[in-house]
């Protein structure tokens, strides 16, 4: 007859591992006449050769512009509020006057808001507050890192760009189809 050996004690054998929280994480469409605009900074090396991406889409889920921008060489937190920063110049340039803006980054979405005079990135934090400024409602709202991948995507294909960088007036082909078939579905990632 065999027989079963463990180092731990059989009563401990079936208890089961408590395990992280799924969440269930993607891209929510404001309400009409609201436009969402998504952003993201890479930093390949940290610091390192760095580009910033985003995209403003409508309450269809329909993109209306999108950022691929290499920016050169920085850290991470200075390519988060530069997307930021440039995410929100080009809303402005759209005339959109009712935003959400979404960024994974809380570290930058805590600097706008609380950064003092002597911080290491003043000038852009003060740029990106005048913009906040302007006459129109934005808010600034944090999203996990699943809810803002396509941003991601166009962040990371901007610090691979060789020249300074492109604005789509409709999606980039690899992010077309997905769009599309999320803005028909009203499924959003």
């Amino acid at each position: 007859m065999a027989s079963i050996t463990s180092e731990r004690p059989l009563h401990d054998v079936h208890k089961v591992k408590p395990t992280k929280p799924i969440w269930l994480v993607k891209w929510k469409a404001p309400a009409p006449a609201i436009f969402k605009i998504n952003v993201d900074g890479s930093s390949r090396g940290n610091p390192g050769k760095s580009g910033v991406g985003g995209l403003i889409r409508d309450s269809n889920g329909t993109m209306m512009a999108g950022f691929s921008v290499s920016i050169g060489f920085s850290d991470i937190l200075y390519a988060e509020l530069f997307a930021i920063k440039y995410g929100l110049e080009l809303a402005w340039k759209k005339g959109c006057k009712k935003v959400i803006r979404e960024s994974d980054s809380r570290d930058a979405l805590q600097s706008v808001e609380w950064a003092t005079d002597v911080h290491l990135y003043r000038s852009l934090i003060k740029k990106i507050r005048e913009l906040l400024g302007r006459e129109w409602e934005v808010k600034l709202v944090h999203t996990l890192r699943e809810g803002n991948q396509w941003a991601d995507y166009l962040a990371k294909m901007g610090s691979k760009r060789k020249d300074s960088g492109y604005i789509w007036h409709c999606p980039v082909p690899a992010l077309s189809e997905q769009l599309s078939k999320y803005a028909a579905d009203k499924k959003y990632p």
